[in-house]
This record gives structure tokens, C-alpha cells and sequence, in this order.
């Protein structure tokens, strides 16, 4: 995939549930942050956004992996909660 072409959702979908499976190497990431920030992304990447802002306002160097684990372990915690 050429770096600047946003118009394939599909791509960018499996890519932000790779970057949740912890499955996405630095590079990936950084694309996907590019392709957040652009302005391009839906509603949909929202998840995305959240985690990544979580990430640079810790001054998270792991690529989000803390970040992504904190969100694993809130949603844990909240399927116990009815």
C-alpha cells in the first residue's frame, strides 16, 4: 500500500484491529497514526484515537502497547460489571 492512500477503509480497519491484537509492527503504527491525524478517518476509528492520545499524552514510547493493555484491562473489568 502506497504510504498516502487513505481511501482504502478496509486496509485501515484490519490494520487498527491488527494494532489492538498488539500484531503491527512500528512502522504500521506510525502509518496508522499519520492516517488518524489526517483528518480522513471516520467515526469508526474513534477507539484508535482514543488509545493513541492516551499514549502520546503518557509519553507512551512502547508504540501504545501500555495504553492498549489498560484499555484490555478496563474492558475486563467491565464485562463483570452488568
Amino acid at each position: 500500500m502506497a504510504m498516502n492512500d487513505y481511501s482504502d477503509n478496509d486496509y485501515w480497519k484490519a490494520l487498527a484491529e491488527r494494532f489492538f491484537e498488539a500484531g503491527t509492527s512500528e512502522e504500521e503504527e506510525r502509518e496508522l497514526r499519520r492516517f488518524i491525524a489526517s483528518g480522513l478517518a471516520g467515526s469508526e476509528f474513534n477507539d484508535v484515537r482514543a488509545v493513541m492520545g492516551l499514549a502520546a499524552a503518557q509519553g507512551d514510547t512502547t508504540g501504545g502497547a501500555a495504553a492498549r493493555s489498560s484499555c484490555r484491562r478496563q474492558q475486563r473489568r467491565r464485562w463483570w460489571r452488568w
